[in-house]
């Protein structure tokens, strides 16, 4: 193995006996995957996994003998570091499914700019879709953004660039009290502060409901609310990619948003706004 600085592979065999013995035989994930969540007997366990008493009982055996299983009171129950193990395959599993399902939306898209804590935590973004326009409907990704954008009430946003029909949309979201937080580029910040209502804008400011700093560098956008997450990157050739995106209504994929955009504004530095 080339041995590099930071070699984040130098367990791999015992990385690879691992993950051998709990996927090279599927009656044994059905067992450990019926006792993720509870305890269960051995006829439980036949009656949710489908499986006969003698394969059950011969893979069990075999998860006795490594200790990821223990028997108390006639109930089988999987040890508290097996299950830390299981967690982390199945985190594993839904972070593949996600980069597999939307590899239309990583793919030719500049994915350097995310931070790598929100990479380590892409599994979150599981149940998202992407929303793209096409031929017959230009506006599509910007009209569908808008739409959830106008049912927000608390919004937190990560912008390269604003769209001009964006200022009435926040506008009416702080006439409805909605606490806001953005984070943009210093040279777009001031505009588009002064394009909405000055008094209103600094009724908010001074009721904390609206917060904006600056951050440098904005290499993609994200919008978190508290109904959905909107992730949107640029292109390889440094535009970005107004047409299309990917928008989650999960509660995980908003907790995502949240941290995303928390990991950023410890980046951002206080702007002075001259209203």
């Amino acid at each position: 193995m080339i041995k590099t600085k930071n070699n984040n592979f130098n367990s791999y065999e015992y990385i690879e006996n691992e993950l051998k013995f709990f996927i090279n035989s599927k009656i044994r994930m059905k067992i450990l995957n019926c006792l993720l969540y509870e305890p269960l007997t051995m006829k439980d366990i036949h009656i949710k996994a489908n499986l006969t008493y003698s394969s059950i009982s011969n893979n069990i055996h075999k998860l006795e003998e490594r200790g990821y299983i223990t028997q108390i009171s006639g109930k089988y129950q999987l040890s508290n570091l097996i299950k830390m193990k299981l967690w982390d395959i199945i985190d594993f599993n839904d972070s593949i499914n996600v980069l597999n399902e939307y590899s239309n939306f990583w793919r030719d898209h500049n994915t350097e700019s995310i931070n790598i804590e929100s990479l380590k935590k892409i599994s979150q973004l599981k149940g998202s879709k992407i929303i793209e326009s096409n031929p017959t409907d230009i506006y599509k990704t910007h009209n569908y953004f808008k739409k959830l954008l106008k049912r927000s009430k608390n919004v937190k946003s990560i912008f390269p660039f604003v769209h001009p029909e964006y200022y009435t949309i926040f506008e009416n979201l702080m006439k409805n009290k909605a606490n806001i937080e953005f984070l943009l580029p210093k040279s777009i910040a001031n505009s588009f502060i002064k394009s909405m209502n000055q008094n209103l804008t600094k009724i908010r400011l001074n009721e904390g409901k609206l917060k904006i700093k600056s951050l440098n560098n904005v290499e993609f956008a994200l919008t978190v609310a508290n109904n959905f997450m909107s992730f949107g990157l640029f292109k390889v050739d440094n535009s970005y990619d107004q047409n299309k995106i990917l928008i989650s209504k999960t509660k995980e994929a908003i907790d995502w948003g949240n941290k995303t955009f928390e990991i950023y504004k410890s980046f951002g530095k206080n702007l002075y706004l001259s209203l």
